[in-house]
């Protein structure tokens, strides 16, 4: 994963490593695709290719779409 992801998101992607509450780590994957960009990209592509629960994966599959389209300012 790229190393030169701005603080926001390097405190998201800690964030969501660090819980186990689901609604708090959602709410952490909602953020980093909205922010955008390549890291939350590799992030969230890593979760979804961990993940084996189907409505889970689809949710990850979404909010992936939704960060690759995302602007980075």
């Amino acid at each position: 994963m790229n190393e030169q992801a701005n603080p926001g998101i390097a405190y998201l992607i800690e964030c969501a490593q660090e819980t186990t509450i689901d609604s708090r780590l959602f709410a952490n994957y909602e953020a980093l695709a909205e922010a955008g960009g390549l890291v939350p990209q590799e992030y969230l592509i890593k979760v979804a290719r961990e993940t084996t629960a189907g409505p889970k994966q689809q949710l990850l599959i979404r909010l992936i779409g939704r960060a690759s389209r995302a602007q980075v300012h």
